[in-house]
């Protein structure tokens, strides 16, 4: 895909901020298909919300995924355009890694690290310090806009 935008002369950010609602509309069904097959599943509650799934009642965390996916759709990729080309790109990278820096905590599933990190929280924190540096360097402009 790299290569082919490269070929037609299509700008490197507008064209990543022009997919930023598709992509937002994929972290949606990726949380739905999270749900179907069981796949991602919370860790143990006694909360009323919880779901019954491997013979536990658990957090509903792919519900969660998707409930944030829905919030970072309408915050990021349903709003006009940013001012600077790879903002709205950038914006959507980083309120997802956010989420998933908050969502890891209620996974079943996750792989713990140093103490009570999970794997996913960690790569979470990289994703967010790399988009938020992104973004200050686009507002700042220190990033060339296009190409």
């Amino acid at each position: 895909a790299l290569v082919y935008g490269q070929r037609k002369g299509l700008a490197f950010w507008s064209t990543l901020d022009a997919l930023t609602p598709f992509f937002a509309t994929v972290t949606i069904g990726l949380g739905a298909s999270h749900l179907a097959s069981g796949d991602a599943f919370g860790k143990e509650t006694s909360l009323p919300w919880g779901i019954e799934l491997h013979g536990a009642v658990r957090h509903p965390s792919q519900i969660y995924e998707v409930a944030a996916a829905l919030f970072i759709l309408n915050l990021v990729g349903l709003r006009k355009p940013f001012p600077a080309a790879g903002a709205q790109f950038l914006a959507f990278v980083a309120w997802t890694a956010g989420a998933s820096l908050f969502l890891e905590a209620f996974r079943g599933d996750s792989t713990l690290v140093f103490g009570g990190l999970r794997l996913g929280q960690i790569f979470a924190w990289i994703v967010l310090a790399a988009a938020l540096v992104g973004l200050e360097r686009l507002q700042s402009g220190m990033v060339v806009n296009e190409q």
